[in-house]
């Protein structure tokens, strides 16, 4: 007997996985993404290869324009000395617009700085009449808080240590031994400097344990007759009574040069252009050397790089001391008359400071260019009023 079969119900299809629906999809989106952060990154690296050109250039852009102002203010500034000879309103306006070109500036070269010091300088200057007592190199005592340095009745040195309470002769020079009657102790009281009656000098290291000899002995070209130390005893500067150069020596940590800095006058060094003066600032950055016809200010911070500040005054007096004020601000000299029938002697003061000088010598000129002489010095600037910039 034939069974009739059972016809089973048709069966509908499987449906795809989920995984097999998104992997298609994530792939996708994969690829595009990693397309888009590949171009994401082309994008800034080209943003960032632009930027860093667009910083270079506008570097070299400000370079470039700095040293065009700085080319323009030395220029200015050699011109204003020329013109104020000339005209001393012209001059000092020159000085100022130099001055304004770099004001901003604090890598301004020093030989730019001091060419525009000198014009506003002698633009400004004080002139009193009367005595400026030089500071003296022979003093008969000298104290400090170790040591107290005497010249006594027959004209020794005499060394007294001050510790303790007590007063302990150190140390006697006579006259013949070292031909020395003068002194002068150093700032901090390391250092003493005999001298007098030859071209040496004798630096004495009162920290040693003995002074039987010393330390080292300095020699310049005649009689030595004017010697200074630095405020803080980092400079030593010694004049013979017939030179004309300064003989500096610089202390490195406390200890002397072995060989002197030759400081040699500003123009014609005749044998009748002798040293006649020498000052420290106080900070210090100034050595002031006062010669019979001139006034020469030297940067000790730029001393491999400039020449010295020439100061003339065309008085015809020889300039006979030369001093700074105790907070470093003026620059003070004394000249008197070389003629014999004339007795007068006369104090100009200088102020060292340029933002001061600058006001100064908008009030001291008075005056503006006119047109045609901004033209003639400004040729390819608008005109403005120097002294209301």
């Amino acid at each position: 007997m034939n069974r009739r079969r059972r016809q089973q119900a048709p069966q509908p299809a499987a449906l795809p996985s989920v995984s097999r629906l998104l992997l298609p999809l994530l792939i996708f989106i994969s690829f595009g993404v990693v397309v888009s952060l590949l171009f994401m990154n082309q994008v800034n690296e080209r943003e960032a290869a632009s930027y860093a050109t667009a910083t270079a250039v506008a570097h070299q852009t400000a370079i470039a324009h700095t040293n065009t102002q700085l080319t323009l203010a030395g220029t200015l500034a050699s011109r204003a000395l020329d013109e104020y000879q000339r005209d001393p309103h012209i001059g000092l306006l020159l000085a100022v617009e130099a001055y304004n070109l770099v004001a901003d500036d604090p890598d301004t070269p020093p030989s730019i700085q001091h060419a525009i010091w000198q014009v506003l300088a002698l633009g400004t200057q004080h002139t009193l009449t009367g005595t400026l007592a030089a500071e003296t190199a022979v003093p008969s005592a000298s104290l400090l808080s170790e040591w107290l340095a005497i010249n006594d009745q027959d004209n020794a040195i005499q060394l007294f240590s001050l510790e303790n309470n007590t007063l302990d002769q150190v140390i006697a020079l006579d006259a013949d031994t070292f031909g020395t009657d003068q002194f002068i102790l150093s700032p901090n009281g390391r250092w003493l400097l005999s001298y007098g009656n030859s071209e040496n000098a004798y630096l004495w290291d009162l920290s040693a344990n003995e002074l039987t000899k010393p330390r080292q002995t300095l020699t310049v070209s005649s009689t030595v007759n004017l010697v200074r130390f630095g405020p803080q005893t980092e400079w030593l500067a010694i004049g013979g009574e017939k030179d004309t150069a300064v003989h500096l020596w610089p202390f490195a940590d406390g200890e002397p040069a072995t060989e002197p800095r030759i400081l040699t006058p500003s123009g014609a060094a005749d044998s009748g252009n002798t040293l006649l003066g020498l000052a420290f600032d106080p900070e210090p950055q100034w050595l002031a050397a006062a010669y019979a016809t001139h006034l020469d200010l030297w940067d000790l911070h730029a001393l491999n790089t400039t020449s010295p500040i020439r100061m003339d005054v065309n008085e015809g007096k020889a300039f006979t001391a030369v001093a700074f004020s105790p907070n470093g601000q003026w620059l003070i000299a004394a000249n008197s008359s070389v003629a014999a029938n004339n007795s007068e002697k006369n104090i100009h003061l200088w102020n060292l400071h340029l933002d001061t000088l600058v006001k100064a010598a908008c009030a001291t000129a008075d005056y503006k260019f006119s047109e045609d002489e901004w033209q003639q010095f400004f040729p390819t600037r608008p005109y403005a009023e120097t002294c209301n910039q």
